[in-house]
């Protein structure tokens, strides 16, 4: 069970439970808890395969990104932000993919000509990002 924070930037890992049953009783006491009061419907189980490996290809670290943070560039005249993943190649964004957000806004994801995702574009952004709603 993880309870995942609204504006999206922390998920904390609470328990492992043998029944829904025990992951529901864990959700209860947690919701009287400081912090986890303030958000009391961001609690999440889901059932989990004991003694199956996990991660059986392993994890890349994408270079470009190296070690630094995500950064939102958001044009606040538009209301719309971006998220660069990778430099945009030579040849540009070959395939868009967009994630419709019904009276929200939408998410643009942008893939070069090799199919590799190289950023997502946020339509609507005050609709869909918490921390740009304020």
């Amino acid at each position: 069970m993880i309870w995942d924070e609204q504006s999206g930037d922390e998920i904390t890992l609470l328990g492992v439970y043998s029944s829904d049953q025990r992951a529901r009783e864990r959700i209860e006491r947690a919701r009287r808890l400081p912090g986890f009061v303030d958000e009391p419907d961001c609690f999440l189980v889901t059932p989990y395969e004991l003694d199956e490996d996990h991660w059986t290809d392993g994890f890349v670290t994408i270079p470009h990104l190296g070690a630094r943070a995500l950064e939102l560039d958001h044009d606040a005249h538009a209301d719309a932000a971006y998220v660069s993943l990778l430099p945009v190649p030579a040849g540009g964004v070959r395939e868009n993919v967009v994630v419709e957000r019904k009276g929200r806004g939408d998410v643009v994801l942008d893939f070069d000509g090799d199919g590799f995702l190289v950023g997502i574009e946020i339509i609507g952004a005050r609709g869909l990002i918490r921390s740009l709603s304020t």
